[in-house]
């Protein structure tokens, strides 16, 4: 591997409101050593209808505000990610999940999404929230996959994000 890539790239690393002691013990340690960045966004969930097929841990919201304080003493990006991708337009309405965008919005948080419609909803409705759509979100895409299709992707700088949970 390209030892320069190493040294500049822009790393991303899930496991945020479950492993922060971890990641936050990495991040420091790396930094001390090198004086470079581990990663530069964290990712992670917890428990709601617009999650699905992950182990999330239940966590209290004085233990994510601690956490969101402490990556961004650290200027660690922090995404959530939402990870069903079977949501219907009923699902949108859903009052707890739109609170939490409400309180990514008001930060200017990101997130990471699986199903194309919780994406457009995202975009129409949180004009604050960085938004990745998670490689999920393409492979379910209801867009037919021909050339025409290809040739759109050349125009635009697609950003992907693989979860590590996809490689266990």
């Amino acid at each position: 591997m390209d030892k320069n890539i190493l040294l500049n790239g822009n790393f991303h690393i899930s496991g945020a409101f479950s492993h922060d002691a971890v990641l936050l013990y990495f991040f420091d340690y790396v930094m001390d050593k090198s004086n470079r960045r581990a990663f530069n966004y964290v990712s992670g969930a917890f428990p709601c209808k617009w999650n699905s097929g992950r182990i999330i841990n239940t966590c209290s919201n004085e233990y994510i505000e601690d956490c969101l304080d402490e990556y961004l003493k650290r200027n660690i990006d922090i995404y959530f990610t939402f990870s069903n991708y079977l949501l219907k337009p009923k699902d949108l309405l859903d009052e707890e999940c739109n609170k939490i965008l409400n309180f990514i919005n008001e930060r200017h948080y990101g997130v990471i999404v699986s199903s194309e419609l919780l994406l457009e909803h995202v975009r129409k409705n949180y004009k604050n929230i960085k938004v990745i759509a998670s490689i999920l979100c393409s492979v379910n895409a209801s867009i037919p996959r021909n050339l025409e299709f290809y040739k759109q992707l050349e125009h635009l700088r697609v950003r992907c994000s693989l979860a590590s949970s996809s490689f266990v």
